[in-house]
């Protein structure tokens, strides 16, 4: 006898059964309802695959959640996607308006600098453009802002001539990015240099200091108030400064004379100052004397000015030409040790005695980019594109957007 044909029994995510010539209705009716039975016993071990991945409505999740989700669009280079999440509703807008508010940026500026270091159009500000809102006050996102950065500008583009000034109750982070001149504020040469009105009520913890020139004795320097800081920002806003961050480009200039020490504006909170040299690419090359350097001098004045901060001197040195056979730690090292000359000849011009000079040195610390990134919390002070271009170089492993924000929290 020919062996019994099985009978298929269908599934319910299957097509519906169809009946052959050779089926009779009766046969057909049982095997449908077998097919019935059979799909409603085996639900509890499969469920069909309409409602195995459901979409779950955003009211659904946490707030939570949705705040952990829209953090990895927080970064600088995701600041459009997330101003089109704030458009989607009212819940979305309450979660991640607070993320697109946290870093504010102020500046006069259509074009930003590109990884290539070429100057293009910044397609964020082109599309957002000013402070616009819908919200009739601005109380609300001004208490959002955490971090502002204010670039170089005209006195005319900030309106020093108002009186009211900018108003940020919970901001703990201010950066200043000076243009490659190391000028911040630009006036006409007849006036008195004006203070700055949108920083006139800022009461920073952290200040962070772009396109620093350590080679100019005048910018920090107090007595120097027509040529530096003191042109444009009013002491008070120093005054509850307890993080300095100096970035600096290459220090590549040379002086045969250099004994000048800048004088610090006074921030009578100051514990900490970290010094870092943010270029990528050219690498600074120590075979030269590098106690001659004017940036030696002014780190070594800096440190001598405030005996009680401690200092963190963050890619100080490169491997290049006859060094390049060195690793980066090694180089570190031996910056510490020519940078130790300048800084105990400033220290003993004081009236520091060895004793004295030997615990100030024990708070200065070198430490490579690598090192900075993996101890320090980064997240607030530099830019996500400088950070990426910093381990590229490092030939580090490829860096995301999410890997990056998972860096960025675990600081």
């Amino acid at each position: 006898m020919p062996p019994k044909r099985k009978r298929t029994i269908n599934r319910a995510e299957d097509p519906p059964l169809i009946s052959t010539p050779t089926s009779t209705p009766t046969s057909k009716k049982k095997t449908t309802k077998r097919s019935k039975e059979a799909s409603s016993s085996e639900s509890p071990k499969k469920q069909p695959q309409s409602q195995s991945s459901p979409n779950v409505p955003l009211q659904i999740l946490p707030p939570e959640i949705l705040t952990h989700i829209l953090s990895y669009l927080s970064l600088s280079i995701e600041q459009g996607t997330l101003a089109n999440c704030c458009l989607v509703s009212k819940e979305l807008y309450n979660i991640a308006s607070p993320l697109l508010w946290y870093h504010l940026r102020l500046s006069p500026w259509k074009t930003k600098t590109d990884e290539k270091g070429e100057e293009v159009i910044d397609e964020t500000k082109e599309k957002h453009g000013g402070m616009h809102s819908r919200q009739p006050s601005y109380k609300r996102l001004r208490e959002m802002v955490k971090v502002l950065t204010v670039h170089n500008h005209h006195v005319k583009w900030c309106r020093c001539d108002l009186t009211t000034t900018l108003a940020l109750p919970n901001l703990h982070t201010l950066h200043l990015a000076l243009d490659p001149h190391a000028s911040y504020h630009q006036w006409d040469c007849d006036d008195i240099p004006p203070t700055c009105r949108l920083l006139k009520s800022l009461r920073p913890k952290r200040l962070v200091m772009h396109n620093v020139h350590t080679t100019d004795p005048g910018f920090f320097d107090h007595r120097a108030s027509h040529l530096g800081l003191g042109a444009f920002v009013s002491p008070a806003t120093f005054s509850e400064v307890e993080e300095l961050f100096l970035l600096c480009d290459a220090p590549l200039a040379r002086s045969d004379d250099c004994d000048w020490s800048p004088r610090f504006i006074s921030m009578p909170k100051l514990q900490r100052i970290c010094w870092i040299y943010t270029w990528t690419g050219l690498r600074f090359n120590v075979a030269g004397a590098v106690r001659s350097d004017p940036h030696a001098c002014a780190l070594a004045g800096t440190i001598a000015e405030h005996p009680d901060v401690e200092v963190f001197i963050v890619n100080a040195g490169g491997v290049n030409g006859p060094r390049s056979e060195c690793d980066e730690q090694s180089m570190q090292e031996e910056i510490a040790w020519l940078f130790a000359g300048r800084i105990r000849s400033q220290l003993v011009r004081k009236g520091y005695d060895d004793e004295k000079v030997q615990r100030r040195m024990e708070t200065v610390n070198y430490h490579s980019r690598q090192a900075y990134l993996d101890m320090e919390n980064w997240k607030d002070v530099l830019d996500e594109k400088e950070v990426i271009m910093w381990l590229e170089e490092d030939k580090g492993p490829v860096v995301d957007v999410k890997s990056l924000s998972d860096m960025k929290e675990e600081n």
